[in-house]
């Protein structure tokens, strides 16, 4: 997950995330899944994995 913070799609997706209300990053996932997809970068496709598992808790 190193290349997260370095990805400049997934640092805008957090900087636009963090103007969210917190009840808002349920829906947000999805929108990181499909980034990390359309980048073929795994690191976020595992990033949105552990938040949402993070969030099922």
């Amino acid at each position: 997950m190193s290349s997260f913070m370095t990805n400049p799609a997934a640092v805008r997706w957090l900087a636009k995330s963090t103007a969210l209300p917190k009840s808002a990053l349920a829906a947000q996932i999805p929108v990181l899944r499909s980034i990390g997809e359309k980048e073929d970068d795994e690191d976020i496709v595992q990033m949105a994995d552990e938040l949402e598992a993070r969030l099922a808790r």
